[in-house]
């Protein structure tokens, strides 16, 4: 039974790490893949659909969507 506590806080403390290291990368706009520059857009919100930002490598094919309204995206 402790093993198995063991195993998931590791896996869990894992998975933030990978986070945190992915969240930097996008920050430096760098692959957290390939560490290749990402292009980036922004997808202003509209009335059916709110803000994204966009994140592609156009080296190893990496992309991330997140939402993100901005202070000039339509309300």
């Amino acid at each position: 039974m402790g093993f198995l506590a063991a195993a998931a806080v590791v896996v869990v403390l894992a998975g933030w790490a990978r986070g945190d290291a992915e969240a930097r990368a996008l920050e430096r706009l760098r692959c957290p893949t390939c560490a290749a520059p990402l292009e980036t857009r922004h997808e202003h919100a509209v009335a059916s659909m709110s803000g994204r930002q966009v994140w592609a490598c156009a080296s190893c094919g990496f992309g991330k969507v997140a939402p993100l309204t901005c202070a000039g995206c339509a309300t």
